[in-house]
């Protein structure tokens, strides 16, 4: 499988309160990770997709980080 320059890959557990980030930047692997104390990380799937694969762009992904919700419209 080729990994692409600066691929990421996002993982939340079941509750949404903790959150890891998995970056290839090219010469290396870093992981980032952010837990909550108070509250949940939006959920971006919807009832009967979790563990689907969900593409976001680098925006998408900063601002579910900072706890921003956005709602995604049906394409």
């Amino acid at each position: 499988m080729a990994i692409s320059r600066c691929s990421k890959h996002l993982f939340v557990n079941r509750r949404r309160t903790a959150a890891r980030v998995l970056l290839w930047d090219g010469s290396g692997l870093c992981i980032y990770a952010k837990r909550l104390a108070v509250g949940q990380f939006a959920c971006l799937w919807g009832p009967g997709e979790p563990g689907q694969p969900l593409r976001l762009t680098t925006t998408e992904l900063n601002l579910f980080l900072e706890g921003t919700t956005r709602h995604r419209t049906a394409e």
